[in-house]
């Protein structure tokens, strides 16, 4: 929402901001449980074709237990843009801003199709949000898209952890949306918009003394990431396929490796109500996960998970800041997880 606007010199001023509340519902346990996963308050301001500077805060969250979490910054940085035409366009970003790796996890939470990202969509995966610096580079358009950066990471204790991450991104239809789910005007939904990614991030930390809960030693993380997203006449789908391997330099020394797949479909029924304002959505996501210990004798502990959700969306203004989602999640492999109902409210500006 714009507050504030001015000619000369060209430089706006925008705020938004939405909250969701939750139930969930576990179908074992027969408990309702409330919670407030996110209430988010932001400002853009914008200085025309030189750049922008964001910040945006989590005002607080209630978990499960109805614990209280104090307000967090999330976000808080500056992109400059040197050169731009039609042909090249060349942006710096500095501050602390997400990581660029896995499209999900840098998409606004307001715009997910389901409550949540998919399970190995989370910091420890994607990096989050550390402070850093990136250099983004795009051509026709923003039909390629290259970015790369290096950033400081405060792990285990006061010890920096130094991730390096790049991502390219091809869109070659025109820009893609920056939400799940074709939730496009009408009109538009006949034009297909594709895009295809693939991410890359390596990150090293050495801890030269013991901390609480880890041994000195060098810990080295490679993760690996490619996705796709497909959007046409109100059908959507996308798909994430994600590697990572840790690897302790210690006494005893081990090494981690993940695989992680995420596939998931929503569609609008082409009738006259539902095609604007109701969406069936589904997803499957599976994650595998070995762990070697090479010891006198060889350890090695394997896990694996599967978990599928089904629901519903219903889109009260034709987007996701007003917006209802009903969705049941079930898992197999694992017998410590209860199939879930979850029913979500966002209300955003």
């Amino acid at each position: 929402m714009r507050v504030a606007s001015y000619e000369k010199p060209d430089v706006t001023l925008d705020v938004y901001g939405w909250t969701q509340p939750r139930f969930t519902y576990e179908v074992d346990d027969a408990r309702p449980v409330f919670s407030l996963p996110q209430t988010r308050l932001g400002l853009i301001g914008g200085f025309g074709k030189w750049g922008w500077v964001q910040t945006e805060i989590n005002l607080g969250t209630i978990d499960t237990s109805m614990r209280f979490s104090p307000p967090e910054l999330l976000d808080a940085y500056g992109v400059f843009t040197p050169y731009r035409s039609r042909v090249v366009g060349i942006d710096v970003t500095f501050g602390k801003f997400r990581v660029p790796f896995s499209r999900q996890g840098l998409i606004q939470p307001v715009g997910l199709q389901l409550p949540d990202t998919a399970s190995f969509v989370k910091p420890a995966w994607t990096g989050g949000r550390p402070l850093g610096a990136m250099l983004g580079v795009d051509f026709w358009d923003r039909k390629i898209r290259l970015t790369a950066g290096a950033f400081s990471v405060i792990a285990f204790s006061e010890e920096p952890l130094l991730l390096y991450a790049g991502r390219l991104e091809i869109q070659p239809l025109g820009p893609a949306p920056r939400f799940e789910g074709d939730v496009r005007a009408v009109g538009l939904r006949r034009r297909p918009a594709l895009s295809i990614g693939a991410s890359a991030m390596k990150s090293r930390n050495d801890l030269p003394k013991p901390v609480p809960g880890q041994e000195p030693g060098t810990f080295d993380k490679i993760a690996l990431g490619a996705d796709l997203g497909v959007w046409y006449a109100g059908a959507s789908l996308y798909g994430e396929l994600l590697f990572a391997e840790d690897r302790s330099v210690q006494t005893p020394s081990s090494v981690t490796r993940s695989l992680g797949l995420n596939v998931q479909a929503g569609y609008f029924p082409p009738l006259p109500f539902m095609r604007e304002h109701v969406e069936i959505v589904g997803r499957v996501e599976r994650l595998e996960s070995r762990t070697e210990r090479p010891l006198s004798a060889p350890q090695i502990r394997e896990t694996t998970t599967l978990t599928w959700s089904a629901g519903l969306n219903f889109f009260v203004d034709r987007g996701h800041l007003l917006k209802m989602q009903i969705f049941y999640q079930g898992d197999q492999y694992t017998d410590d997880r209860d199939d879930t109902l979850i029913l979500q409210a966002t209300a955003g500006f």
